[in-house]
């Protein structure tokens, strides 16, 4: 196998927007408990691409939540991360949530890496918009 893990690799760089306005940069981390968390909780990664797509706003924090690491069952934990992900808006003009959580999921299907095609975003900016259709 010639795909190789690196430190960092698979990270989702994600600006979001605390309840005072600040943009704070923070890091979606791939990790084997994240991937489970989420699969179990909502039956396999697909559906929680498709309730992305949905702009289910319960399943984004999921996938922030489950990348940044937050442990469950901290509701001031949980509730400062659902006013964050609120303040910087599901839009892809604000905060560009979605499109951040999708490319973190389907980085969990790849094992924690980048997907091949994907491997030019690794340079794109933290939160590219996603296309109105």
């Amino acid at each position: 196998m010639t795909d190789k893990r690196e430190l960092g690799m698979g990270n989702v760089p994600v600006i979001m927007i605390d309840a005072d306005g600040r943009e704070n940069k923070v890091v979606l981390k791939p990790s084997l408990h994240a991937v489970r968390t989420l699969s179990r909780r909502y039956g396999g990664l697909q559906l929680v691409v498709d309730k992305i797509a949905k702009l289910d706003f319960d399943v984004i924090v999921d996938v922030l939540e489950a990348g940044l690491q937050v442990p469950n069952g901290n509701p001031k934990t949980r509730a400062e991360l659902e006013a964050s992900v609120y303040a910087s808006g599901l839009s892809d003009q604000t905060g560009g949530l979605p499109t951040a959580a999708v490319k973190f999921v389907m980085i969990l299907v790849n094992g924690g890496r980048v997907p091949p095609e994907d491997g030019a975003l690794e340079a794109a900016q933290p939160n590219p918009p996603i296309a109105a259709s």
